[in-house]
C-alpha cells in the first residue's frame, strides 16, 4: 500500500473512531511538489515551503442523538437507559483518546510557534556566537519534535487498536 493510501486509510480510521464523539480536529490543505492538492491532520507532513499557503480547517462536532428505549436496549444499555459496563469502558477509552489528542494538538501548535520563533531568530543571528546559540536551540527543538512524533505515532496506534476493538476485529 502506498504512503498516500495509508494516510487516506488512517484518516478514515480516525474519522470512524471519533464519529460518535464531540472531538474537533484541525486539518490542513496544501499542494505537494507535483501540484496535487493534499489533506492531512498532521502539520508535520506539510512541507515548510507550503505552510504559508496552506489552508487550515476545523472539523465540525456532530450533534448528539437522542435514544429511544428500544434503541438503548439494542445498544447494550439497560431498560433504564444507562450504559452497560462495556459501553462505559469504551466511553472511558474514547475520553482518554480525546484528551491525548487535545494534548498532542496543543503541543503541535506550541512546536509550530517555537519553529517560527527559531526561524526569526536564525534570520537575525549575525555573529558566530548568536548562530551557535540558535543552532543549540534548534537541536533542542528537533529533539522535542522527535519526542512529539513518537507520542503521535503511539497515539495513532491506540486509535487503530480502539477502532479494531469497537468493530470486533
Amino acid at each position: 500500500m502506498g504512503k498516500n493510501a495509508a494516510y487516506f486509510l488512517l484518516g478514515g480510521i480516525l474519522l470512524l473512531a471519533f464519529s460518535t464523539g464531540t472531538a474537533r480536529a484541525e486539518y490542513y490543505r496544501y499542494k505537494d511538489a507535483k501540484g496535487v492538492t493534499r489533506y492531512t491532520d498532521n502539520l508535520g507532513e506539510v512541507p515548510l515551503d507550503q505552510r504559508k499557503a496552506m489552508t487550515t480547517y476545523q472539523s465540525v462536532a456532530p450533534k448528539p442523538k437522542e435514544e429511544t428505549k428500544d434503541a438503548a436496549a439494542a445498544s447494550g444499555k439497560g431498560k433504564d437507559g444507562k450504559a452497560s459496563e462495556a459501553e462505559k469502558s469504551l466511553a472511558d477509552q474514547m475520553a482518554a483518546l480525546n484528551a491525548e489528542k487535545a494534548a498532542l494538538e496543543k503541543e503541535q501548535k506550541e512546536l509550530s510557534a517555537q519553529r517560527t520563533a527559531l526561524e526569526s531568530e536564525r534570520a537575525q543571528a549575525t555573529t558566530p556566537a548568536a548562530r551557535t546559540a540558535v543552532n543549540d536551540k534548534a537541536r533542542a527543538y528537533n529533539e522535542r519534535v522527535k519526542a512529539y512524533d513518537a507520542r503521535r505515532v503511539a497515539y495513532e496506534k491506540k486509535v487503530k487498536d480502539f477502532t479494531a476493538q469497537r468493530s470486533g476485529k
